[in-house]
């Protein structure tokens, strides 16, 4: 029987909500301007050129690269995690299984040589991802080193899955990489139309 309380049907009652919402709120905001109320009514060629502007739907935002980063890391550990029996009492039963221990040294020490990597690129007084003016933080490559820190740390797990036995072949491995935006795919909408709804609301009654 399928269960009608997943979280991927529920993504979809929201995506369905949330798509509706945006149909009526399109009608209200037109029927309110056409009343001589104070609102901005979407259905005029202004309210469609900002739609247009409006096309990254919070995508390219600070917020929206974190989402995405987010995302990207849960779905490296959910596709590790997914070919070990048990895996929601995986901390027991990592120090049971005779190879976790050499697993974890592999994906340790992968984790711990790249990101000496990654801080050459940082920490040095030329380094290449310093602002201009040399300081760390702030600095305009920040979102860059958070995209490549969780790139490293995908890598160390599929390292580990690999020495562990829970991904197979390069298939596997590269799966690791987009696990998390297939299995989550439905609650990206959801985020994404949600931007995009609260986005409307300001502008018609903004």
């Amino acid at each position: 029987m399928k269960n009608n309380c997943s979280p991927t049907h529920i993504a979809h009652i929201l995506i369905c909500v949330l798509c509706a919402a945006m149909v009526l709120t399109t009608f209200v905001s037109w029927v309110m301007a056409t009343a001589g109320l104070d609102v901005a009514s979407l259905l005029t060629a202004e309210a469609l050129r900002w739609m247009f502007v409006r096309q990254d739907m919070g995508l390219t935002t600070t917020r929206g690269h974190c989402v995405l980063m987010l995302v990207w890391l849960i779905g490296g550990i959910m596709r590790v995690l997914r070919g070990i029996p048990g895996s929601r009492d995986f901390l027991h039963r990592q120090a049971q299984q005779p190879n976790s221990r050499t697993a974890a040294g592999w994906g340790g020490a992968t984790f711990v040589v790249l990101l000496t990597l990654l801080a050459l690129l940082i920490f040095p007084a030329n380094a290449p991802l310093k602002s201009v003016v040399g300081l760390v933080w702030p600095s305009p490559y920040m979102l860059v080193q958070l995209r490549v820190l969780v790139f490293i740390t995908l890598v160390a797990l599929a390292v580990y899955g690999l020495v562990r036995g829970t991904l197979r072949d390069l298939g596997d491995f590269l799966s690791v990489f987009y696990y998390g935006f297939a299995r989550l795919a439905p609650w990206l909408l959801v985020w994404i139309l949600t931007e995009l709804y609260i986005s409307i609301l300001n502008y018609v009654f903004g």
